[in-house]
């Protein structure tokens, strides 16, 4: 989340804007733990639209993968 920050700032542009994430988890029970740590980035409670998915592998050994469209 920090990352999708970073580029949306770069954009003019901050977490507000996100519309939609898609949440690539090697492994489903830690989405509980997951859920609480995004939810910190949201902090007037208004969430963007999302899906968890879960995968076999991510790339270098991530046990999540986190994906974001935004719209101004």
């Amino acid at each position: 989340m920090k990352n999708i920050a970073a580029i949306l700032k770069t954009n003019n542009m901050d977490l507000t804007n996100v519309v939609k994430c898609t949440v690539f988890l090697t492994d489903m029970d830690d989405f509980k733990d997951m859920n609480e740590v995004y939810a910190g980035f949201f902090p007037d409670k208004v969430f963007p639209a999302r899906e968890a998915i879960e995968v076999v592998k991510l790339p270098l050994g991530a046990n999540i993968e986190i994906s974001a469209v935004a719209s101004r």
